[in-house]
């Protein structure tokens, strides 16, 4: 019930729709925590040691679709499409990230439209790429994820609000 109160702003459900849902969740956490300490102690006793690195990938970025900066101890690289409501939703989460570790967290976006479900997405990818060439790619981003229209008169309507050069953008 404390995790729900804590949460309930990201809930649209109430408690009795998700109490079976979190109440399960609490168990996993709980077995994998005593699966995590099982095995650090049988580590210990047996004198075990982990060789391997975790995989790790550099992922490209485009520096005029970061945010935060370029030497964050974290960086997070979001594939994202501006149609997805929960792409959508996850922004809230990025955008509170960057202020409540501020020099700490960096974001860098790159497009992931999923045209098959999301018809308007990459013309809005496209969009925002001109939005980018003209320094306001998060600007225009925080609009199209706001819209609940994605198509060329709503994304050429976000440019000219946010004073993009509206000629450069329509070529």
């Amino acid at each position: 019930e404390a995790f729900y109160l804590a949460t309930r702003d990201q809930m649209q459900r109430s408690l009795d729709d998700v109490r079976e849902q979190m109440r399960n969740a609490l168990v996993l956490a709980k077995r994998t925590a005593a699966r995590d300490a099982l095995m650090k102690s049988l580590r210990a006793r047996l004198g075990v040691q982990v060789l391997l690195e975790s995989p790790r990938v550099e992922v490209a970025v485009d520096p005029l679709r970061s945010i935060g900066p370029a030497d964050a101890p974290v960086r997070i690289v979001e594939f994202s499409d501006f149609e997805c409501p929960y792409c959508g939703s996850a922004e809230k989460t990025t955008k509170a990230l960057l202020v409540k570790y501020p020099g700490k967290v960096s974001v860098a976006y790159r497009d992931f439209p999923l045209t098959g479900l999301h018809p308007g997405a990459q013309r809005a990818a496209e969009a925002s790429r001109c939005a980018a060439q003209q320094g306001k790619f998060w600007p225009y981003h925080d609009r199209l994820f706001a819209s609940g229209s994605l198509d060329i008169a709503q994304l050429k309507d976000h440019a000219r609000e946010i004073g993009l050069d509206q000629t450069q953008f329509d070529t």
